[in-house]
């Protein structure tokens, strides 16, 4: 199933972040202190969020789950929820320091938000927080809302997958593995798994009601570096996986590389597939962000 590629969007400055909207139409992407937000099948930008403060890097960005918003945080310790379809700003949510993720639980009633040494949930429309954690467990990098809305999992540097109660923001299950610090996790479809990814250069596939590895892979033996994020595709069948300036493509089942991507001229921070499985997004160090599709697929909209 090879993957060709169809758009290319210019930046100026490191793309940190990407993230699609639910119909699969647009890419919001994260770049200094803008969110940009782009049409896929035009090629053309939307408009640009303006918010963060001047100077900042924003290290995440987030379409909420019915597309009605798109949340951003950054190291000014803001996080800001956006009007998707307008650009304005809709709420901020303060921090006590630097954002490094943030996530919508599929109902979009909540989002939990992770910064230096704590993980926290909040009511969107009011602003209200609703449960809190504050302990040393590390840089806390990532996290995601199981697709079941019953947990939250997240990454850190003290090389842990933690899945947590959503509702308390208790721990629930520790996952242990990895070799150095976490880089990004992500649910299998049907929140039976989870993917991680560490500097230690692997990524991990768990058994996420028991913890136990499923299995671990690595782009051996050429690429030495990181591995700085994953996805899986909601058609379950694959995980995009990040090393370097290359996208690897796995077969989930088998844990077998089917296709290298190499297209970026410098180090590749995220990936995400989008909802309808049909396309895959990275955003990059080169300033940009690049869009794949299956080559037998009609792009006529």
């Amino acid at each position: 199933m090879p993957l060709s590629q169809i758009r290319h969007f210019p930046h100026d400055s490191s793309v940190l972040w990407c993230s699609w909207s639910p119909d699969s139409t647009y890419i919001a992407s994260a770049s200094s202190n803008i969110i940009s937000v782009w049409n896929v099948f035009k090629g053309s930008l939307l408009f640009s969020f303006l918010g963060h403060t001047s100077g900042t890097s924003i290290f995440t960005c987030e379409w909420s789950p019915f597309g009605v918003f798109i949340a951003s945080g950054g190291d000014d310790g803001q996080v800001i929820i956006w009007n998707a379809k307008t650009g304005q700003e809709w709420l901020r949510l303060p921090q006590r320091a630097q954002v490094t993720s943030c996530t919508w639980s599929p109902c979009e009633s909540r989002i939990a938000v992770t910064t230096d040494d704590a993980i926290s949930v909040w009511d969107p429309d009011s602003g209200i927080l609703l449960a809190s954690y504050h302990q040393n467990i590390g840089l806390i990098v990532c996290s995601v809302w199981s697709p079941d809305g019953c947990h939250i999992a997240s990454g850190s540097t003290n090389r842990e997958v933690i899945l947590w109660k959503h509702n308390t923001i208790t721990e629930h299950l520790i996952f242990t593995g990895h070799k150095n610090q976490l880089t990004c996790c992500s649910w299998f479809p049907d929140g039976t798994k989870i993917a991680s990814t560490s500097v230690d250069g692997y990524l991990f596939v768990w058994n996420s009601s028991n913890a136990e590895v499923i299995y671990r892979l690595k782009h051996q033996p050429y690429i030495t570096g990181g591995t700085e994020s994953c996805s899986w595709s909601p058609n379950r069948d694959l995980i995009a996986s990040v090393t370097e300036n290359l996208l690897g493509l796995w077969n989930s089942e088998s844990g077998q590389l089917i296709q290298i991507i190499n297209r970026h001229s410098n180090l590749i921070n995220h990936c995400r597939w989008s909802p309808n499985g049909s396309f895959l997004a990275s955003a990059s160090n080169d300033r940009s962000v690049k869009v794949y599709l299956e080559e037998d697929l009609n792009l006529s909209h």
